[in-house]
């Protein structure tokens, strides 16, 4: 390796513990992490001193840090921006959805400034998520950095989920994810507007994603990597003693993750009396828990950690009808425990149609259902895509995100832009 090469780092910025800090751990183990920007963790800046304070003052903080917890090779290079926080909260708590939107992305913007004070600590690239610190991105640019933006949900998401909720008005109000549907004037440019002209790299989690950027925002193709996410080892060992029929979904429950087609595919399976129990673990509002056409579901709400795992366990098929997404984690998990995998082309899966699950038309119950029953009802069918899901789920594993995280930033290709 020469010395130019072993000469580049990457400065990474991130909001919150995205993903147990996947990305800046990955870096760090490679040696490469320059310093990492983030609001406030445990064990750093104000972090740090948080479990000192709860036991002084024997009151219990308003911020559970549980899953805020970097590496201590992340950790040691960690500089905390406590005011992102305390901005993004109070941002958060504003009723107007549009009045919220343009409140989230000034605190996201007013950190990257205060970052852009600390500069880069001698980093050749910089790294961030979707629509974060965009001001830094600028100045890194214009320093002469290689700017990367992890793209980690398709930027069509708006414009879809918002196409989705016209067509079922009382299933869930008009939602703004980031302002990309809004009309573009002197005081609003749209996210990929900002991040078009502010990255050199776009990182897509999935093929869906990529898409997305090269065919409806003019993205070069040039200028993507296609860099899926790792299955987090728990996974691996968990032991999947299936309950025939017992079918699987887990996350935000909502028309974006295809709720009402799962509602409706399991009425097409009670109407067929088919032998089969679809179980929704995820927090999920009264009024769509309650609505008639979900009567053939069972909410199981919002489940802690050992829970879930209990849930993989149980499972004879996961199903994710998503119309959006990066690349669903829970999709990986359910690979992870030897799950059959029924999903989307939009959820950004690795899942192989045919062999470790079935892709599904997005919006289509009768499909859905015809899926979930062909699997429970053919049990060698379901035991060689459960084994199949579980050795595919290897080549994700966390060595193997390192090397595609490492490759797209660092490699030979990465300097390739169009």
């Amino acid at each position: 390796m020469t010395d130019a090469v072993k000469a580049k780092t990457a400065l990474v910025v991130q909001f919150g513990g995205r993903r147990q800090y996947a990305v800046p751990h990955a870096i760090a183990n490679r040696y490469r992490l320059a310093q990492f920007y983030t609001d406030i963790c445990a064990g750093a800046g104000a972090g740090r001193m948080a479990p000192a304070v709860a036991m002084l003052t024997g009151k219990r903080l308003h911020m559970d840090l549980t899953n805020r917890r970097p590496p201590e090779n992340v950790r040691c290079k960690t500089t905390t921006f406590a005011s992102w926080m305390i901005e993004m909260r109070a941002a958060l708590r504003v009723g107007d959805p549009l009045a919220r939107l343009r409140k989230v992305r000034a605190a996201h913007d007013a950190a990257a400034r205060r970052m852009c004070r600390l500069g880069f600590h001698g980093a050749t690239h910089l790294l961030s998520q979707f629509g974060e610190a965009i001001p830094l991105q600028c100045a890194a640019r214009d320093a002469g950095l290689l700017v990367a933006t992890d793209i980690n949900i398709a930027p069509s998401t708006e414009e879809i989920v918002r196409r989705e909720q016209a067509s079922f008005p009382d299933w869930e109000p008009p939602t703004l994810y980031y302002g990309q549907i809004l009309a573009e004037g002197p005081d609003w440019q749209r996210p990929m507007t900002r991040m078009e002209a502010a990255s050199d790299l776009f990182f897509c989690p999935s093929v869906f994603v990529q898409q997305d950027l090269i065919q409806n925002f003019g993205i070069a193709a040039a200028r993507t990597r296609l860099v899926p996410y790792a299955v987090n080892p728990k996974w691996f060992a968990v032991e999947n003693r299936p309950e025939p029929g017992r079918v699987l979904f887990a996350g935000g429950v909502g028309l974006r993750k295809g709720i009402h087609v799962l509602a409706e595919a399991a009425r097409i399976l009670r109407d067929r009396k088919t032998l089969c129990e679809i179980v929704v673990a995820g927090g999920v509002d009264d009024h769509l828990r309650n609505r008639p056409e979900c009567g053939a579901l069972t909410f199981l709400g919002k489940l802690a950690g050992p829970q879930m795992m209990a849930e993989f366990a149980r499972a004879d098929v996961f199903t994710l009808p998503s119309l959006a997404e990066g690349s669903a984690g829970v999709t990986y998990e359910a690979m992870g425990c030897g799950i059959p995998v029924i999903t989307t082309v939009e959820s950004g899966s690795v899942v192989r149609d045919g062999i470790d699950g079935c892709i599904v038309p997005a919006r289509n119950a009768e499909a859905l259902a015809e899926a979930i029953e062909r699997i429970i009802r053919d049990r060698d069918l379901r035991d060689r895509m459960a084994y199949a899901a579980r050795l595919a789920a290897m080549d994700f594993i966390w060595s193997r995100y390192q090397d595609r995280l490492h490759g797209a930033l660092f490699g030979a290709g990465a300097q390739v832009v169009g």
